[in-house]
């Protein structure tokens, strides 16, 4: 259709109506998936073609609110927290005469650590144009919209064909949206998929109990796990490893301190942040145990000394579950004993008279109910 060309223009009035007409919104299969809302938006124009015009120019606008249904693959299923935010796109754009009618979407999106979803409001906005006035015309805004949290169920495994198997959760969360005085509660149905392997593998499993037995210091670590594999066959295991935990016994080089007293003492002690790992071998299925050195800092009116601090710790992960064996996990009840300094010569030189001493300080810890004991020990010359 070819518009005449407006020479002048005007907006003398406009407005929108109240009257908000609902209907079904569906999907191609026909199912009702929202709801689609229309109204009428009007503006009043007298202008100059050939001719004197005025005329009242109306459209009907129309805004969708859907709810989501999608699936996605993902690493995990621990969630943790969630945030939302808010963005717009635009889907499309159609001509009514001398009116640009923008279909727009304000993207609600529902981020998680390791997935995101969105709803998708879609929303027009109509522009008068007649080349010579240009004019945005009234339109109902979309109001609050208010998050309302989810929930999460288990669903059935999947095998996708005949050999990729999936574990399934289903995320239902919910928003409610005001729009010209009224809520509309949208719902998305998110199902959660991840790969666990091929057929046949562990869909489920679950811990029954746990132990932890000591013999001097030896830690038997024993955790049962009944599991459940894709071809349906279920057992329990019970996986045993044995857990190492010492205090490393050091001997340092000698130390030269000056103006000595006679008045060692500990002013502070404790584990230094930087910790060392290095895997362990286990034969346990599923296990991987790893070993652990941490610096027990001991800190004098002198001087500091490290005492290395050993323990085992082992995970168990078969896919689907994933937790410590039991056992070994930290020390507790750390004692520095009082440090000894026995005198064992003197003599003098340059620098002054000194003694030697022989320096030691004995450590004690407990892992579980396992009492450790070991020492750091040394020379040291103390001038006067």
């Amino acid at each position: 259709e070819v518009l005449p060309e407006v020479i002048e223009s005007e907006v003398l009035d406009e407005g929108v109506e109240d009257e908000i007409i609902e209907t079904p919104s569906t999907n191609p299969e026909g199912t009702n998936v929202g709801t689609e809302l229309s109204y009428k938006s009007w503006i009043m124009v007298k202008g100059q073609t050939r001719a004197a015009f005025e005329e009242r120019v109306e459209v009907t606008l129309t805004n969708v609110f859907n709810n989501t249904d999608t699936t996605l693959v993902v690493d995990n299923f621990e969630l943790g927290e969630y945030t939302t935010s808010l963005s717009h796109k635009v889907r499309k754009t159609r001509e009514e005469g001398f009116v640009d009618i923008v279909d727009s979407i304000l993207v609600y999106t529902v981020s998680f650590e390791n997935f995101s979803f969105d709803y998708e409001l879609d929303y027009e906005v109509a522009t008068y144009d007649d080349g010579y006035t240009k004019q945005l015309m009234p339109y109902h805004q979309i109001g609050t919209i208010k998050d309302k949290g989810y929930k999460l169920e288990d669903l059935e495994f999947i095998i996708e064909g005949g050999c990729y198997v999936y574990i399934r959760k289903l995320l239902t969360h919910a928003i409610s949206v005001e729009f010209q005085g009224k809520t509309y509660d949208l719902t998305a149905k998110v199902e959660l998929r991840r790969f666990v392997g091929s057929h046949p593998c562990v869909v489920n499993s679950e811990p029954l109990s746990s132990t932890v037995t000591t013999t001097g210091e030896i830690i038997e670590s024993k955790l049962v796990v009944r599991r459940t594999w894709s071809d349906g066959k279920v057992e329990e295991e019970p996986i045993v490893c044995y857990f190492g935990a010492y205090i490393e016994c050091e001997n340092y080089d000698y130390k030269v301190i000056r103006g000595y007293q006679n008045d060692l003492a500990i002013v502070s002690s404790g584990f230094s942040l930087d910790v060392v790992s290095e895997p362990r071998a286990t034969e346990a299925n599923f296990v991987t145990c790893t070993r652990y050195y941490q610096k027990w800092c001991v800190n004098y009116n002198y001087f500091d000394i490290a005492i290395n601090f050993i323990h085992d710790e082992a995970v168990y992960d078969d896919g689907i579950l994933k937790c410590y064996m039991p056992g070994a996990t930290q020390f507790t009840d750390i004692v520095n004993a009082t440090p000894e300094m026995r005198a064992i010569g003197s003599s003098q030189d340059d620098d002054g008279t000194y003694t030697v001493y022989q320096f030691k300080q004995d450590v004690s810890a407990k892992v579980d109910g396992v009492t450790l004991t070991g020492w750091g020990a040394m020379e040291i010359v103390a001038y006067e």
